[in-house]
C-alpha cells in the first residue's frame, strides 16, 4: 500500500512516517526532510503550489493520504489568514479531489478548535461547531467539504509531544523548567490531550481496517492546562518549580482560544472497539518520549 503524508516533518508526521514506514511504502511531503528510511520518499516543496501538489499526486498515486499539513501557529493564522487557508482547505480540497477521482482514502487532522468552548460538558461529533479563530475556521471550513467524500475520514484532536524545532506546548514546558522559569498555567482551559504517537497508533489501526466519517480521536478524559502541567512536573521528578493559575482570560492571546475543548470519544472506541488512552497514560508516554 502506498500512503502519501503531507506535513510528513511536523510532529504527528514524524510520528506516523516513523511508524507506517516500518509496514508500508510512504511517500512524504514538507519543507524539509525529516526521517530518513528506505520504505520513505520525500518530496520537499511548498503544500499551497497547486501545480506541484498535483504533480506529486499523480505521480505516487496514493491509496491513503492522510493530511498533517498545517498552520499550527494560532496567533500567526490571524495574521496570515490567506496562508492559513490556503493550507488547511485550499490544498486539501486539491488532495481531497485527486482522492475521489482515483478513488482512494483521504484522512484529514483537524481540531477540537471547531468548537466555541461554552458548553459544559465534552463536545461530541453531533455538536454544532462555531469556531472562533482563523485556524479553527479554516479547519471547519475542510470538513464540511471533506465529509461529503465517501471514502473520507475527518479526526479532530488535540495532540501533545516533543517536536524537532522545539516549538510545541510540551516542548515550552519543559524549557521553562530547565531554565527556572515561572509558568503561567490556565485553569479554566480545558482539553482531552493524546499523545502524538498513540494517535499515531489510532490511524495505523483505521489504515488497516477503515472507517469513514467524522471521530473524535483524543484522551478518554479531560483536564486543565494546569492541572495536567502539573502532572507531567510529578511524573518528571522537579522539585523546584513555579506553576502559576491563571484564567485564559487574562492572556492576551492575538487569537482567541475556547475555554473547554474536552471531547468526547466514545463513537470512536465503539467504532474501532478500543480504549483510547486516559490522561494518565498520556502523561506517561511524554515523559517516555522525553527520556
Amino acid at each position: 500500500m502506498k500512503i502519501a503524508i503531507t506535513g510528513a516533518s511536523g510532529m504527528l508526521g514524524t510520528s506516523l512516517v516513523s511508524l507506517l514506514s516500518k509496514k508500508y511504502k510512504i511517500y512524504a511531503n514538507s519543507h524539509s526532510k525529516s526521517l530518513n528510511h528506505s520504505n520513505v520518499e520525500w518530496e520537499c516543496f511548498d503544500i499551497t503550489s497547486q501545480h506541484l501538489l498535483i504533480s506529486w499526486l499523480e505521480e505516487v498515486r496514493p491509496e491513503v493520504v492522510i493530511y498533517c499539513a498545517a498552520m499550527v501557529n494560532l496567533d500567526l493564522c490571524e495574521k496570515e489568514k490567506d496562508l492559513a487557508k490556503s493550507i488547511h482547505f485550499g490544498s486539501a480540497k486539491i488532495a481531497l479531489d485527486f482522492q475521489k477521482n482515483t478513488k482512494n482514502r483521504f484522512i484529514y487532522i483537524s481540531t477540537d478548535g471547531v468548537f466555541d468552548g461554552t458548553k459544559n460538558l465534552s463536545y461530541k461529533e453531533t455538536d454544532i461547531p462555531n469556531p472562533i479563530n482563523v485556524y479553527a475556521k479554516t479547519k471547519y471550513l475542510a470538513e464540511q467539504e471533506i465529509i461529503k467524500y465517501t471514502h473520507s475520514l475527518i479526526l479532530r484532536t488535540n495532540i501533545v509531544g516533543f517536536n524537532k524545532n522545539k516549538t510545541s506546548f510540551m516542548d515550552w514546558v519543559v524549557r521553562s523548567l530547565q531554565e527556572n522559569k515561572e509558568l503561567n498555567l490556565f485553569t479554566d482551559a480545558r482539553f482531552s490531550p493524546i499523545h502524538v504517537d498513540s494517535l499515531s497508533d489510532v490511524i495505523k489501526q483505521i489504515i488497516e481496517k477503515p472507517i469513514y466519517g467524522l471521530y473524535h480521536c483524543a484522551s478518554c478524559e479531560s483536564i486543565s492546562k494546569f492541572d495536567f502541567v502539573k502532572e507531567f512536573i510529578r511524573e518528571m521528578n522537579y522539585k523546584t518549580f513555579t506553576a502559576n493559575p491563571i484564567s485564559i482570560e487574562e492572556f492576551k492571546f492575538i487569537a482567541k482560544r475556547p475555554k473547554n475543548l474536552a471531547l468526547d470519544v466514545s463513537k470512536l472506541e465503539n467504532k474501532l472497539n478500543l480504549k483510547l488512552p486516559t490522561i494518565s497514560d498520556c502523561i506517561m508516554s511524554l515523559t517516555n518520549s522525553f527520556n
